[in-house]
């Protein structure tokens, strides 16, 4: 799914302003706000699939290089070459999540009431106008277009991330088996 940064509200929109409804308005910003919710909670299951990949390859890397540190003999046999590649495959998934995982930022839903009560006046013409109380419905949806436009993207390049590591970590088993097959096969 391609994401859209560059989003402009359509003119049809601005030319029919006087014919669009407050109900209108509200049924968008209340679709805005529970799409923005959902895209959040899939930015949170992303974290913590990170998280747990993370969480194995330290356990896996951190017992190949004990293995191989540990015996001296492992190199001698020719087991050594294996228990590196597990180790540098085992990095791969680490180096590939830092970014998406402590560079994940995020837009919060909803607005500050500093945002939207900045000022005497603003209360008074919200309470007069029904027309104040659509321009900030209309405000706060082409707001929420635009954070709903930063996590989506956001969500997809951790996405890619993600996936990379899983199938290096995938790569593993296949490559190892693949070296023993091969050794196997006699001379």
């Amino acid at each position: 799914m391609k994401h859209d940064h560059n989003w402009k509200v359509p003119e049809f929109i601005y030319s029919s302003w006087k014919d669009i409804s407050l109900e209108y308005l509200q049924l968008v910003f209340s679709q805005a706000e529970k799409f923005l919710v959902e895209i959040d909670k899939v930015g949170e299951n992303i974290t913590e699939k990170a998280f747990r990949i993370l969480g194995f390859s330290v356990t896996t890397l951190t017992i190949s290089l004990g293995y191989l540190l540990a015996d001296s003999k492992t190199i001698a046999e020719g087991l050594g070459d294996m228990a590196v590649i597990t180790a540098s495959l085992s990095a791969l998934p680490i180096l590939l999540l830092i970014k998406p995982i402590w560079g994940y930022s995020t837009y919060t839903i909803g607005s500050e009431p500093k945002m939207l009560m900045n000022s005497e006046e603003a209360l008074t013409k919200f309470k007069k106008s029904k027309t104040q109380v659509k321009n900030l419905l209309f405000s706060e949806c082409v707001n929420y277009q635009e954070r709903i436009s930063y996590v989506l993207e956001v969500n997809t390049k951790r996405v890619l991330f993600v996936d990379l590591a899983t199938v290096s970590l995938l790569l593993i088993p296949l490559i190892l088996i693949g070296i023993w097959c091969f050794r196997s096969i006699p001379s």
